[in-house]
Parts: C-alpha cells; sequence; structure tokens
C-alpha cells in the first residue's frame, strides 16, 4: 500500500482548502494538494514539500498536507480545523530565498507532562523556546560586537 493516496474525504480537502487559503498560503503562491495519509502512524497528518520536478508540472510551488483520515473521523469538526491549521502553519514562503519553509513546532511538551501539569507544562515550554532565543540573540550581538573590536583594532594598526 502507498503512503499517500489522492482518496482523502471530500469534506478534509475542502476544510484544507478553506483554511490553505485563509492563512494566506494561496496568496503567497503555494498550491496545497491535500492526502490521505494511507499508513496510520505517530501522526495526525505530515506537510510534504513538492519537489523541483512537482512545482515545475504544477507551475507553483507545491505543498501536499497528508492527513490520518481515520483520525479525522473520530473528532468534531472544531478539533479537526485545528489539527489542520496547525499542520498548514508550519508552511510559509520565504520570498528572500524564494523557497517553501517548513517549521516544525517551536515547542513540544509530552502528554505525561502535560497530564501532569496541564497548562503549566505549555507554559513552560513556551518560556523554554523564548529563553533559548533571548540566548541566540545575545550571542548573535556578541559576536557582532566582536567583530567590530576587532575592525576596530585592524584600523587603528594601519
Amino acid at each position: 500500500m502507498a503512503k499517500y493516496s489522492n482518496d482523502l474525504n471530500e469534506n478534509l480537502v475542502n476544510k484544507v482548502k478553506s483554511i490553505a487559503v485563509a492563512q494566506g498560503l494561496t496568496d503567497s503562491g503555494i498550491e496545497v494538494w491535500p492526502l490521505a495519509l494511507n499508513k496510520i502512524g505517530k501522526d495526525i497528518g505530515v506537510i510534504v514539500k513538492g519537489s523541483d520536478l512537482t512545482n515545475l508540472k504544477a507551475g507553483k510551488n507545491v505543498v501536499a498536507i497528508a492527513l490520518c483520515e481515520e483520525a479525522f473521523n473520530q473528532v468534531d469538526d472544531k478539533t479537526q480545523n485545528m489539527w489542520i491549521e496547525g499542520l498548514l502553519s508550519q508552511v510559509y514562503y520565504d520570498a528572500e530565498k524564494e523557497k517553501i519553509k517548513i517549521e516544525k513546532p517551536e515547542i513540544s511538551v509530552t502528554a505525561g507532562m502535560y497530564n501532569k501539569y496541564q497548562g503549566l507544562a505549555v507554559d513552560m515550554a513556551v518560556l523554554a523556546q523564548l529563553t533559548i532565543e533571548q540566548l541566540r540573540e545575545q550571542e548573535k550581538e556578541r559576536k557582532e560586537q566582536e567583530k567590530l573590536l576587532k575592525k576596530e583594532k585592524k584600523s587603528k594598526k594601519n
């Protein structure tokens, strides 16, 4: 059995397309292909970036979103929409580099931690992500300062 197929439920196809439009993906020149994820794994869906050949054939930048239809059939419309939105929120078009980027979620909370701490686990995961961002920014500023000092020393020698 193939991992992906085109036989995704029409209702889910329409949801994917409308959420892609609402998130502005189509305005960025990205064509979203809703697919069925045929093998049940650990994810309710996956995002797959189109290859150069796929993009050439389609005449656009292509991203496929493959959904585990069995999982989606177990939940209500609101949950389905949130799952699709979460998957599609990983996709954006980098205009500077002229290519599609897929970013995995910034935070991760295990089910065990969430069951034990609830919202606090999510808050701490967000804090961890913000702390790392802040440290990266500080490191970047430190390196820029070092470059400036080296330039100043070099110009004083000449």
